[in-house]
């Protein structure tokens, strides 16, 4: 059955079924509400399936049949109990919240998004009173928040999720797991929103989020124990990090075993990377590949044994390491991929090198790893005067970049390609290109730090190649986009 058919047979048996509603005397709205859901959401599943994820021309007219069903249950409406007991207001209300979650990931799904911010936002206004749905309302509107750049909004957003809880306002049925990642969340947005909260500050009131959780639910104890202690790592203290892990692992919690390698993890990183301390991360990473050979965080702990290896100058015991990372199609196999080629680029061995670079393309070609083998191929051929290599390898990462973002529309996987794409540019000097690029990321993105820095970063490129007149018209464009936004003016008195 053809896909037209398909949606034009379940249009029919959505309207034989209001028809059949409105003349079947106490045929309740929770049973409507139901069959337009199971239907919708069928077809939404069947489509998805055969025709694949992330095409526009699948999801809109699903996506409609879901605000249909939205839109004919208004929360007020569902307040009237002359139409509606209260119990089977609660049932649709929740039939109406899995509609708008459904809507808003097809959308999401289509790449479309300001309009799945602009979603977001409004089922955090739509259900941010409810005291059931209220904190996942919440969270799903701050993410949004974030998302479009009104980090102040967000930060609030968080803080009332978290003030919530503490409070008893909501109890431990409305938490859900991903909100562990609040506190994180918080603390990526300190410093772009230039707020008064200071970082210290939000990894306190979160280790006293993460103690509520553990009292609360003792099946999420160790995961919200670990989540304390790498508040600690946020702020840089790392003694009280590797303290605090080390509490937990001397810990009886149920579930430790299942975390265990990956507090280890946590504990090797800190003495690497915090207190410098090369031998006892190694230790801890020989214990992780010992006693969880068949764990995930045993190619990690290589991948960290590897690095620390290099960075002492022992290149061939590295290498491999990272050749046998690399073999492995492991989650570390394409930044070993990486480090291999650049280790050979060290060595002198640039063939070998150019090959990695080659096999990261040929496994892990939507990798930002490939984006940067890209870039290092680039950078060898100008490094060693190699011209007309140098341009033919800027041509492909530009065909091969831009078609990476075709295929992803407005998403953070195609921000992330066209900074790679300009990067590229402007390593063989193509300035009016990388520009042009740059002003599209600051149309696409404008409300974001990556946006607002992006405008700025054209009008100082059409600056320094004589283009006075668009640098000007950029910059004032930026004044009146961004002038009285805390960080626009921040970003503006550091290009000014």
């Amino acid at each position: 059955m053809t896909h037209r058919v398909y949606l034009f047979l379940t249009i029919v048996s959505i309207l034989i079924l209001a028809a059949s509603c409105q003349s079947r005397r106490g045929l309740s709205g929770r049973y409507r509400a139901e069959k337009e859901f199971f239907v919708a959401d069928k077809m939404a599943t069947r489509i998805l399936n055969e025709r694949g994820l992330g095409r526009v021309s699948n999801t809109q007219e699903i996506v409609r049949l879901f605000d249909s069903l939205i839109s004919r249950f208004s929360l007020e409406t569902l307040e009237d109990r002359s139409q509606y007991s209260e119990r089977e207001a609660r049932a649709i209300k929740d039939i109406v919240w899995k509609a708008s979650l459904r809507a808003a990931g097809l959308v999401s799904l289509s790449g479309d998004t300001e309009e799945t911010v602009r979603r977001y936002k409004a089922i955090s206004e739509r259900f941010g009173s409810d005291e059931q749905l209220a904190p996942m309302a919440l969270y799903l509107g701050a993410r949004a928040r974030e998302a479009s750049g009104e980090w102040n909004e967000s930060l609030e957003a968080y803080e009332k999720i978290i003030d919530g809880f503490l409070s008893g306002d909501w109890g431990i049925g409305s938490f859900e797991e991903r909100m562990m990642e609040i506190p994180y969340l918080m603390a990526r947005l300190i410093e772009p929103s230039h707020d008064e909260r200071t970082l210290g500050s939000v990894m306190e009131r979160g280790r006293v989020f993460f103690e509520w959780v553990a009292e609360s639910d003792s099946t999420l104890a160790v995961y919200s124990r670990l989540g304390e202690a790498r508040t600690y790592a946020l702020e840089k203290r790392w003694r009280h990090h590797v303290s605090s892990l080390r509490d937990l692992l001397g810990s009886s919690l149920p579930g430790l075993d299942a975390v265990r390698p990956l507090v280890f993890l946590d504990v090797a990183l800190a003495y690497k990377d915090g207190l410098a301390m090369q031998d006892s991360a190694l230790s801890y990473c020989s214990l992780v590949v010992r006693d969880y050979s068949s764990h995930t965080a045993a190619a990690e702990a290589l991948f960290i044994e590897a690095s620390i290896l290099r960075e002492r100058g022992e290149l061939e015991k590295a290498r491999r390491l990272f050749q046998t990372l690399a073999a492995r199609r492991s989650g570390v196999s394409a930044p070993a991929m990486l480090e291999l080629g650049a280790l050979y680029e060290t060595l002198g061995r640039w063939e070998d090198a150019r090959a990695e670079y080659g096999s990261l393309r040929g496994f892990f070609p939507h990798s930002v790893h490939n984006y940067e083998a890209l870039l290092r191929v680039i950078r060898h051929y100008k490094a060693t005067g190699d011209r007309d290599a140098m341009i033919r390898a800027a041509d492909e990462a530009a065909e091969f970049l831009r078609g990476e973002i075709k295929d992803l529309p407005a998403t953070q996987a195609a921000l992330v390609a066209r900074g790679f794409l300009v990067d590229a540019l402007l390593l063989v000097g193509r300035t009016e290109e990388a520009a042009q690029e740059l002003e599209a990321i600051a149309g696409l993105y404008g409300t974001r730090a990556s946006g607002i820095l992006a405008l700025l970063k054209a009008a100082r490129i059409h600056q320094e190649s004589g283009a006075q007149e668009k640098a000007r018209q950029l910059l004032r464009e930026f004044e009146e986009r961004y002038g009285g936004s805390p960080f626009g003016q921040i970003a503006g008195s550091e290009f000014f």
